[in-house]
């Protein structure tokens, strides 16, 4: 019995040595998978195009995009009103800047200084009763600011606060240089349109100053005053508006300043809202108070373009 069992384990041993044999790879089978292997290894992953890359589903409110396309047409359409509207943006900002100079003086000027001024209840209202209380017809244009600056830096400012457009072509200057008689000069205005309601319009010397050439509207080879001449806006009939000087005094006194056209720049108080008819002496006046005019330092060019005046003055 133990013979038997003996040949069947040799034979069972063998049989399993053959089949591990028969399965084992050979070594040339062996080498090529390993070179496979390796091959695979160094091979970078395979890319994802954007066009196989799938998203999942978008998912927004259409109603919420219908705004949103409408808020941003309203900027463009705002941004192009605003591009339309810079001219007044403009004039808005140098009001703007004259508010916080008055309120600047009020706070840290000098009592001369804040007595000028003669704030109430705003920045802009001054005392009026202390000025001339003339027949203010309406229709009428007026000086609005004059500047003897350093070298050729001389210009006037005409206003309108008609309420209307004006034709300029039935308006002119008249100056007078030293002491004469109207008229020594004319200038004859050349706007080819009417000035707008609200409106300024500045005659300066050719030489101005390049930062304020956006504010010239006409060139005057007369504008070369030093203090001590007087000039006047006409109109029909050879009728005098505004005057600002006297055709018989060099170097009139300003609001008590003495010799106050000369190194100076003037602008008209807000709550003045007509020329003077001819009257120098009364628009000049004797103090801060009574006078039509603030007295600023030589080249102080922060009011040309614009100018302000109290719609409740009447």
């Amino acid at each position: 019995m133990y013979k038997w069992v003996s040949v069947f384990l040799v034979v069972g041993v063998a049989t399993v040595l053959s089949a591990s044999e028969i399965n084992k790879p050979s070594e040339t089978e062996t080498q090529y998978q390993s070179a496979v292997d390796q091959n695979n290894q160094m091979k970078p992953p395979k890319e994802v195009h954007e066009k196989d890359r799938v998203y999942p589903p978008v998912k927004y409110n259409p109603l919420i995009l219908k705004e949103q396309v409408e808020v941003e047409n309203n900027s463009k359409e705002e941004y192009k009103k605003l591009s339309k509207s810079s001219s007044s943006s403009y004039k808005q900002k140098q009001i703007n800047k004259k508010q916080a100079e008055v309120d600047y003086i009020l706070e840290n000027g000098t009592k001369e200084q804040r007595d000028q001024l003669r704030i109430v209840n705003n920045p802009f209202q001054h005392n009026r009763q202390a000025i001339p209380n003339r027949n203010h017809e309406s229709g009428d244009l007026f000086f609005s600011e004059y500047s003897e600056g350093s070298s050729n830096n001389k210009y006037l400012e005409i206003y309108n606060g008609t309420g209307a457009a004006v034709d300029l072509s039935q308006y002119k200057l008249w100056l007078v240089q030293n002491d004469g008689s109207w008229p020594e000069q004319t200038l004859v205005f050349s706007a080819t349109s009417p000035l707008a309601s609200g409106d300024v319009y500045v005659v300066a010397n050719a030489s101005l100053d390049a930062s304020l050439s956006d504010h010239v509207d006409q060139t005057w080879t007369q504008a070369q005053w030093n203090g001590n001449e007087a000039i006047a806006l006409v109109g029909a009939n050879d009728a005098i508006i505004d005057v600002i000087g006297d055709t018989t005094s060099a170097n009139p006194s300003v609001a008590g300043q003495s010799n106050g056209l000369k190194d100076h720049t003037i602008v008209r108080k807000p709550s003045v809202l007509s020329g003077n008819g001819g009257d120098w002496a009364t628009s000049a006046g004797t103090t801060v108070d009574d006078s039509e005019w603030i007295v600023y330092a030589q080249d102080t060019w922060d009011y040309i373009g614009s100018h302000t005046v109290e719609e409740h003055a009447f």
